[in-house]
């Protein structure tokens, strides 16, 4: 199986899903490409794999950090597609030095893959060239025709603003997704697998990042401690910590950035999530 690996894959933003209803599909393109998605559960945070089938072939797109979530995966694959995978792409890297010491060595791989880059702007699967698959960047464009669902690496976890710019960059950078008038956009994690709203999961991140910016990273630094920042993002968004995973990520955040809290490697931060 070809592994191929870019920094972005269709764009790298910054989307929450906030749906909240049960199905296990969430096709996006029209005919002859379909999506289907998959949420990696348990220690891998809820991520989202997307399988873009097409006549002939299907990719996948972002695979979960460890081993038994892996092992489920595939078999979803297998039950989803009697198409043979001609290639995986992961959106982002995923710190994978030094989980076995954290999850010990029969959950992480002890020879993991090492991926190659894809220094192109598109593919196609065979049978369909008439529907090429866009890779855009934040820094890219697409064509002014371009309207695709949309795979994106995040949610709002946002231990890695380091500085106001950052921020105001992971604004712009949904700005540029809205621009797309998209169909559908795939967050990166989610609690429940779609369907997902793509301009409404859009709008709430904006909303989100936006409040942070304004009230929390605007003040002076140590402003809030830990506790006030948890309790200043559970009031304005209520109902999103129902899951452990998105209790865990706001809790990283409040002490990476609260006086006093604890404050975390960037360069060893949970790259992604």
């Amino acid at each position: 199986m070809l592994k191929l690996s870019i920094y972005a894959l269709i764009v790298a933003a910054a989307v929450q899903a906030t749906s909240r209803q049960q199905n296990t599909t969430s096709p996006c393109f029209k005919d002859p490409l379909k999506v289907e998605t998959h949420i990696n559960g348990g220690a891998s945070l809820e991520m989202i794999s997307s399988l873009i089938i097409g006549s002939e072939a299907a990719v996948l797109i972002d695979m979960p950090l460890l081993i038994p979530q892996a092992e489920d995966l595939a078999a979803w694959v297998r039950n989803t597609t009697d198409k043979p995978l001609v290639a995986v792409f992961t959106t982002h890297f995923h710190p994978s030095d030094y989980w076995s010491a954290i999850y010990g060595a029969t959950n992480v791989s002890q020879a993991p893959t090492i991926p190659s880059p894809y220094d192109f702007t598109f593919f196609t699967l065979p049978s369909d060239e008439a529907t090429p698959i866009q890779l855009l960047s934040p820094l890219g464009a697409p064509s002014p025709h371009t309207t695709q669902c949309t795979a994106t690496p995040y949610i709002p976890w946002i231990a890695d603003l380091l500085t106001p710019a950052l921020t105001e960059s992971w604004i712009t950078t949904l700005d540029f997704i809205a621009s797309l008038a998209p169909n559908s956009i795939i967050p990166g994690h989610a609690a429940v697998n779609g369907p997902f709203a793509a301009i409404q999961d859009l709008l709430h991140t904006k909303a989100y990042l936006e409040f942070w910016q304004s009230e929390i990273e605007a003040k002076r630094p140590d402003a809030f401690t830990p506790q006030e920042i948890f309790g200043l993002l559970d009031k304005e968004f209520p109902g999103r910590l129902e899951d452990v995973t998105s209790t865990t990520l706001l809790n990283i955040t409040s002490e990476h950035f609260g006086r006093g809290g604890f404050k975390t490697n960037p360069l060893r931060g949970f790259d992604g999530l």
